[in-house]
């Protein structure tokens, strides 16, 4: 959830941005229904964000779901359901439609951003890879495999998660090297809760604080040695290892190898990790009065 206030002096200050992990995705990757406890976790998880709706006394609202809610037999049904309990306008929005908005979200608040660049959204269900001039998008992507799907199908088998993901991606060295300019290489970003969480880990981050993490490199080896290192550990250690967020700790995992995946698969040495993803894209598309304001985060 993402609370903005603009100001008169037309800058739009952030009031909340924060995360609850539902796993709503939970079992849904062969298209079978969202299940009883995942959507618990998710109803419980809106019915507090809409308590802070209303005593911060938030004006207009708009909600959106990605791939569980394309991919799952009730999706429909789910997101009737919240816009009937909540008031909201929820919409379910296409995979097109996600990159595209995580794509124009990626360099919020960042300096010297190049015009060539390419963002990787890993959710938890889904995964998508864009690249882009300006504001400009030239391909994108949407892979069906996300921190949440390849965790639950693979399990412990990291050789096969990879195989799998290397496998699905497979057309992103050919497409790099079609989008490539000789004069200029694309920057990479990574916006969403795995990358997040590795820029968290970097810094040693025991309260997660997103002005800290935004922005911050990562190297493909240091990434690479991070899964390998979170890999041997046990979920406890893992959870201890990242208190702003236990609840990642069995997925951490699984997201960082699709993000190591597709960094190797573009020829990616490094990757910038931005805040900045898809529900900063939305609120900027869907209010026209934000269009033209100055975002601080």
């Amino acid at each position: 959830m993402l609370i903005l206030d603009l100001g008169d002096d037309g800058i739009a200050r952030v009031v909340i941005d924060t995360k609850a992990p539902t796993r709503l995705s939970s079992g849904t990757h062969d298209g079978a229904a969202m299940g009883k406890e995942a959507l618990a976790r998710q109803f419980a998880a809106l019915d507090e964000f809409d308590g802070i709706l209303t005593e911060h006394r938030v004006e207009s609202v708009i909600a959106c779901g990605t791939q569980v809610f394309r991919n799952a037999s009730n999706g429909r049904e789910i997101a009737a359901e919240i816009t009937h309990r909540y008031g909201w306008e929820m919409q379910i929005i296409s995979g097109e439609r996600e990159a595209e908005l995580s794509y124009r979200a990626a360099t919020t608040g960042l300096s010297n951003v190049g015009e060539r660049r390419v963002v990787i959204d890993v959710g938890g269900g889904s995964s998508e890879v864009i690249f882009g001039t300006g504001n400009q998008i030239d391909w994108s992507k949407s892979y069906p495999i996300g921190a949440v799907s390849i965790t639950e199908r693979f399990e412990n088998d990291l050789k096969g998660a990879r195989t799998f993901v290397s496998e699905l991606v497979t057309e992103l060295r050919e497409c790099q090297l079609e989008h490539n300019h000789p004069e200029e290489r694309r920057e990479v970003y990574a916006v969403g809760g795995t990358a997040t969480t590795l820029a968290a880990v970097s810094l040693g981050q025991k309260i997660f604080e997103p002005r800290q993490v935004h922005g911050v490199r990562l190297t493909g080896t240091w990434i690479e040695d991070t899964i390998n290192y979170l890999f041997r550990m046990s979920s406890l250690k893992r959870r201890e290892l990242m208190p702003f967020d236990p609840d990642r700790a069995d997925i951490i995992v699984g997201g960082s190898l699709i993000l190591s995946v597709i960094l190797d698969r573009l020829g990616a040495t490094q990757v910038v990790v931005s805040n900045c993803g898809l529900r900063w894209g939305l609120i900027v598309a869907s209010f026209p009065q934000l269009q033209q304001a100055r975002i601080e985060q």
